[in-house]
């Protein structure tokens, strides 16, 4: 069978497909950041804080959100890392929080 044909029935398949949804989601926040416009700057570690904070999430719950790593939360919330602008509206969107498409 094809690789992209393979169906996750199996246990281990999960970590499979769960892998392959964390490379798709980096590559697609990577995607989006780079056709970010210019004049959005990445929020600062003190705002990806506040952002998980208003949400009432933990830093593994908040990055399972996102489907990423909690060492990469971690790194965002730091400064090791800088999170994407996209990255955060996209947090907020999916937890109700964001300005323009949260709750109505």
């Amino acid at each position: 069978m094809p690789p992209y044909l393979v169906s996750a029935t199996e246990p281990e398949d999960d970590a499979n497909w769960n892998a392959l949804a964390s490379v798709m989601h980096y590559a697609l926040g990577e995607l989006l950041w780079s056709m970010a416009p210019t004049t959005r700057t990445p929020p600062t570690p003190a705002e990806v804080r506040a952002a998980r904070h208003a949400a009432s999430h933990t830093q593994v719950a908040a990055a399972t959100t996102l489907y990423s790593h909690p060492r990469t939360w971690q790194d965002w919330e730091s400064g090791r890392r800088t999170m994407s602008p996209a990255m955060l509206e996209l947090y907020e969107i999916k937890t109700g929080r964001h300005p323009t498409y949260g709750p109505k």
